[in-house]
């Protein structure tokens, strides 16, 4: 759903978050001192690791997570795949026994010390005592500490094969609490993914899901559906998007400040992004968008979380456009923020793509709170090399932290950044990345792990580059009908647990160069934040002060845009070295109260700047 925000009430709300949050600064930076100087009496463990290893094809990662309910350590659920090349003769009763769901849960450090750490993989039946065939999976963590819930995508055999979605409740210790199938109305079908998981925000211990489902004819349909934590199936439903209109959701997730449930992805049928937002009670369509960032052509969306920056709430997305990197930031209703299309500064590189996102507040130093975002994703050097994970850092506004914003991670074989998120618990704070790493000698696929620094150190096989931004933005261009059919529920029995090998690759206690600093070490020098003032300014207010502060001369173009992207006001400055107080003439400007974005462009110079008109 895309609304204009532009009530006095909503602007006297974001006066007061302003306010409250500046007046906190001192109260908050003396609360994170106190947290750093205890976080000196344990030594922080960084580490790349694969997961899984086997005499088999190996494991594909579906998510990654930080674990915090069950205490401090990582979740990480995918497939697996063993001994492919020597299955079961064809049509026995277990035939595909070979292709598994797997969780795996570690402690902080990436090892399996405690008495919750398990490295499963799960098989199941159905009813007719056939093995069931896993074609995904992926795993979170209930926040009320019980266990976990893992989902997973399969098919089996005899023909004419069906397809399911299988559900396995497990306790802490990974042993199977219950498991229940899920089964899609058959379409002639010939594949099924899963592509998203969250636990509910409104209800806790509830589970939504979305993937699809391919017929033998290429059409693709969307599902999505709701379980309670026994399995319970709450709603579930198959999308039809109509003939030559091909859906292709990658993840979802339920808004914490309305009743809705958004599912992200990708329209194939005309390469543009997907925006669709369900009731998170029925599943009903409350709209369906096909959205553009009006920087390329093939676009797609593949990843939504929330944003808890205090000053600018809301959502942030990542994707592919034009295989580059696509991050977009939204605010709580969905309405456009910033965006940006991503790629290293150096030319060798043929794609880039963006797989997650994930924000943290950080204190600054200065005067409040300042919030980043680490994005991940897998980058290809040339065309005919093999792909390097990736994770880079953006400030609040979208800016590349430079220098050095890009941490690109190298073990030797294919690596794929999927999942990232923040580890501020347990043996000491920093960035998780979960991706796959494939060796195409063997071959093998496993689950691969790197526990980094904010800053990107781990300790090994990492390099670092300058990151460079275009704008990206996010608009609905055309909207979409909807068919929804309901799917059923089938019995599925548990038939067998194995504990899978893993691999350290490496694994550091102290590393030189390393930082988690909340206080500015790892912001870049040079060039101070731009300021405007008045901030907040009073609506019909004539000229404003903006103050800009740099290590070289450029021309700069100063421009002032709204929520939805439109130009209220836009002129070029010769700047010099130092600092520079320029005056905004902004008399013929009419700029209704709300929340403004004063983006400050030249060389070597990229910078946003919030904005409150009052």
């Amino acid at each position: 759903m895309f609304h204009k925000v532009a009530s006095a009430l909503f602007v006297d709300f974001l006066q007061l978050v302003y306010t409250i949050f500046k007046t906190l600064s001192i109260m908050k930076k003396i609360f994170l001192i106190i947290f750093l100087l205890a976080g000196f009496t344990s030594k922080a463990q960084y580490f790349q690791h694969l997961y899984g290893q086997d005499p088999a094809i190996g494991s594909l990662i579906g998510n990654g997570m930080n674990t915090k309910a069950t205490g401090p350590g990582h979740l990480i659920g995918g497939l697996h795949i063993k001994d492919l090349l020597n299955p079961p003769p064809l049509g026995g009763p277990f035939n595909f026994y070979n292709f598994a769901l797997h969780v795996i849960r570690t402690d902080a450090d990436g090892r399996f010390t405690t008495p919750n750490d398990f490295n499963n993989t799960y098989r199941l039946t159905n009813a007719a005592g056939n093995a069931i065939r896993f074609s995904a999976g992926s795993v979170v963590e209930f926040s009320d500490g019980s266990g976990y819930g893992a989902i997973g995508t399969y098919f089996y055999e005899p023909l004419p094969r069906s397809f399911g979605i299988a559900y396995i409740r497990l306790d802490v210790n990974g042993n199977v609490i219950s498991s229940q199938g899920y089964a899609l109305p058959y379409r002639g079908g010939s594949y099924i993914d899963l592509r998203g998981m969250k636990e509910s925000i409104s209800n806790p211990g509830d589970l939504f899901a979305t993937g699809t489902s391919a017929n033998s004819n290429g059409e693709e349909y969307m599902w999505a559906l709701k379980i309670d934590q026994n399995g319970t199936l709450l709603w579930g439903n198959l999308y039809d998007f109509g003939l030559g209109i091909i859906e292709d959701p990658a993840d979802l997730i339920e808004s914490p400040y309305a009743s809705e449930l958004i599912v992200v992805g990708g329209v194939k049928s005309s390469l543009k992004a997907l925006w669709m937002v369900l009731d998170p009670n029925t599943g009903s369509v409350i709209s369906a968008d096909e959205m553009s960032s009006f920087y390329g052509t093939a676009e797609i969306l593949n990843s939504i979380d929330v944003s808890n920056d205090p000053l600018m709430p809301g959502f942030i997305l990542s994707g592919v456009v034009d295989e580059k990197v696509w991050v977009v930031k939204t605010d709580q209703m969905g309405t456009y923020q910033w965006g940006g299309v991503y790629q290293p500064s150096f030319s060798q590189v043929e794609y880039m793509y963006g797989f997650d996102a994930v924000g943290r507040l950080k204190e600054d130093g200065s005067d409040g709170y300042n919030y980043e975002y680490f994005i991940t994703g897998a980058i290809y050097i040339t065309s005919a090399q093999d792909p390097d994970a990736f994770i880079f850092k953006l400030d609040r506004w979208g800016n590349p932290v430079n220098p050095n914003a890009l941490f690109i991670y190298n073990y030797g074989i294919e690596e794929t950044g999927k999942d990232v998120d923040i580890n501020i618990s347990g043996s000491g704070d920093g960035v998780t990345m979960y991706g796959i790493g494939e060796d195409n000698n063997i071959p093998t696929k496993e689950i691969y792990v790197v526990k980094a620094y904010f800053n990107g150190v781990s300790g090994c096989n990492e390099q670092f580059e300058d990151l460079q931004q275009n704008v990206g933005e996010l608009f609905p261009v055309n909207s979409l009908g909807v068919v929804l059919t309901p799917l059923n529920t089938e019995i599925l029995t548990l038939y067998n647990i194995e504990n899978e090998l893993d691999k350290e690759i490496c694994y550091n206690t102290t590393i030189p160069g390393g930082s988690n600093a909340r206080i500015a070490p790892d912001e870049p020098k040079g060039d101070k934040e731009a300021k405007v003032s008045p901030n907040p300014i009073a609506q019909g207010a004539q000229y404003a002060a903006l103050e800009v502060e740099i290590e070289q001369p450029t021309t700069a173009q100063v421009s002032v845009y709204d929520m939805l992207g439109r130009t209220y006001y836009s002129q070029t400055f010769t700047l010099v070295k130092g600092k520079n107080n320029l005056v905004l003439d902004i008399s013929d400007i009419n700029m209704a109260q709300g929340m403004y974005t004063v983006k400050v462009q030249g060389d070597n110079l990229n910078q946003n700047i919030m904005w409150l008109v009052k």
